[in-house]
C-alpha cells in the first residue's frame, strides 16, 4: 500500500467538528487524573476540575482553531488539536497542539488528527505550522515526524502554569498551498539554513 493510501485511511480513523464548552466533562473525563499528560500542555490547569476545563474552553482566543477529535463510528471524544498564531511578527506561521486522551494511545488517533489539523490549516492559508514538544515526550515526536515535521532545535519558553522557564524542542513544517506537492528534501535544507521563525533567542 502506498504512503499516500495509508494517509487517507488513516484520517479516516477519526471526524473533527468545532470544540465548545460543553466539551468540559470529556476533557475531565480523559484528563483529570492524568497529571503526566497534562503537564505536557502549556496552558491546561492542574488539577483539572470541570470549572477548570470549561474555563480552558473560555479561553480559546479570536484566531485560535480547536477542534474536537472523535470517532466516526460512535462519537465518541478521543482528545483535541488545534493551531493558532504563533509568537512573534510572523503571521505565517501558526503553532499547533493536540491531545489524544491516554486509554487511545497507540492506535493511531494522534497521527490522524494532527494529519486533518494539517489539512484544515492549509485550507485557511497557513504557511507554516510549528510544534513545542517536551525533549522526554518521545510519543509526540513520533507524531510529528509521521506527519512531516523537522525537528529545528531546542529554545526557551516561558510557562507559567509548569513552574516557569522550559526547554523545549521546536519541530516545523512548511505547508505546501492546495494543489502543489512537496518537494521534502528542499524543505529540509531549506530549515537547515534558516533560524526558527517568529522567536526571539
Amino acid at each position: 500500500m502506498s504512503g499516500e493510501k495509508r494517509e487517507a485511511q488513516g484520517k479516516d480513523m477519526l471526524r473533527l467538528r468545532p470544540i465548545s464548552v460543553d466539551d468540559a466533562p470529556h476533557m475531565v473525563r480523559l484528563l483529570g487524573e492524568d497529571r503526566e499528560a497534562v503537564m505536557c500542555m502549556a496552558r491546561m490547569p492542574w488539577p483539572l476540575t470541570l470549572e477548570g476545563a470549561r474555563q480552558w474552553l473560555r479561553n480559546i482566543a479570536k484566531g485560535e482553531t480547536v477542534f474536537a477529535v472523535l470517532r466516526p463510528s460512535d462519537g465518541v471524544f478521543l482528545g483535541t488539536v488545534g493551531f493558532w498564531p504563533g509568537r512573534g511578527d510572523d503571521s505565517e506561521t501558526f503553532e499547533i497542539g493536540y491531545f489524544i486522551g491516554r486509554e487511545f494511545w497507540n492506535q493511531g488517533f494522534a497521527t490522524a488528527a494532527v494529519a486533518k489539523a494539517v489539512e484544515s490549516a492549509r485550507r485557511v492559508g497557513v504557511e507554516c505550522l510549528q510544534a513545542l514538544v517536551r525533549p522526554e515526550n518521545a510519543a509526540s515526536i513520533r507524531v510529528l515526524e509521521k506527519n512531516g515535521f523537522l525537528f529545528l532545535g531546542e529554545v526557551q519558553r516561558d510557562q507559567p502554569l509548569r513552574g516557569g522557564m522550559r526547554t523545549l524542542e521546536l519541530w516545523e513544517r512548511d505547508i505546501e498551498p492546495l494543489g502543489k506537492s512537496r518537494d521534502t528534501e528542499a524543505m529540509r535544507e531549506s530549515l537547515r539554513r534558516s533560524k526558527p521563525r517568529g522567536w526571539d533567542e
